[in-house]
């Protein structure tokens, strides 16, 4: 049988895999954060002694664990030299054992995907489009 633990990671990991994080590692964490995805960041991985022995960030240890993602592209999104993937933001997300939405960029992401005509097809955005200028504009309309 599983332990509440595994289950609680199984369902945070969408591609059904459990994280590897000792039960320990779990805390309440709010759902979300309006921190920048680097300092939301930078926080979780001193809470989960990602840590150097000076009390720094121990980025490259963290990003040994990040399945399918360099370091140099963890490295460039902490620095803010790019903006964070949705998948940089889902690995770290995995391995933290949070939902992604958990970062603000990432539910950025989500909003604009929802009026992409490539992504959700053009009659989806179109209509979330006149349902979000509905409620931004009571009694105007879409044009």
């Amino acid at each position: 049988m599983r332990s509440t633990c595994e289950m609680k990671l199984e369902e945070l990991d969408g591609r059904g895999r459990i994280s590897r994080l000792p039960c320990s590692l779990l805390r309440s964490v709010p759902n979300e954060t309006t921190a920048a995805f680097r300092d939301a960041l930078l926080e979780l991985l001193l809470e989960h002694d990602y840590s150097t022995q000076t009390g720094s960030p121990n980025w490259a240890a963290f990003a040994e664990r990040l399945d399918g993602i360099h370091y140099q592209t963890l490295r460039r999104a902490v620095g803010g030299q790019q903006r964070p993937s949705p998948r940089l933001i889902e690995e770290c997300a995995r391995v933290l054992g949070l939902r992604p939405e958990y970062f603000v960029e990432y539910r950025f992401y989500l909003a604009q995907r929802d009026f992409d005509p490539r992504e959700v097809g053009r009659d989806r955005a179109l209509a979330n489009l006149k349902a979000w200028f509905d409620r931004s504009r009571p009694g105007h309309g879409v044009p």
